[in-house]
């Protein structure tokens, strides 16, 4: 899972979930946000490239290396609750 697409595509195939919002820089569901970190110019930032920002309705901010990512969207996983429809929970 490189990009916010590849994310929107498993959440879609896999749970039959439908983005509230995506414009190849945030992807919105019911309760969370994404959004894929772009390449820092500051050489100390470089690692800082594999990791997503996840902000969930009234909680903190997440940051996430794509491994974890997937394992997080993936089933059982901690952030199921923050995208399934309420009607399917």
């Amino acid at each position: 899972m490189d990009t916010l697409d590849d994310l929107r595509k498993y959440i879609a195939s896999e749970y039959g979930v439908s983005p509230d919002f995506y414009d190849n820089k945030i992807l919105k569901y019911r309760a969370i946000t994404f959004e894929k970190n772009t390449v820092s110019v500051i050489e100390a930032n470089k690692r800082f490239t594999d990791m997503w920002t996840v902000k969930r309705n009234k909680h903190s901010i997440d940051f996430f290396h794509t491994d974890e990512l997937v394992n997080a969207v993936g089933p059982g996983g901690s952030l199921l609750y923050w995208f399934m429809p309420e009607s399917r929970m």
